[in-house]
């Protein structure tokens, strides 16, 4: 396939990449793939929302050094 023949195409049809010039089917992302982004955007509204209130957050001293 062609970049011509690529830009043909129509858009949202399926996920696909072109390596060598040959269309290769690319998989859909796994269930934990796209569960953890959403569950990282959920925390970070929440640690957004606890500084704003003015509520602090607290963070473990597992990691300072000493």
């Amino acid at each position: 396939m062609t970049y011509a023949e690529y830009l043909k195409e129509p858009e949202g049809m399926a996920r696909f990449e072109i390596i060598d010039g040959e269309v290769i089917m690319s998989a859909s992302p796994s269930f934990a793939r796209q569960v953890i982004p959403a569950n990282l955007h959920v925390l970070g509204d929440l640690v957004e929302s606890m500084v704003m209130a003015g509520n602090g957050l607290t963070v473990s001293g597992i990691f300072a050094r000493v």
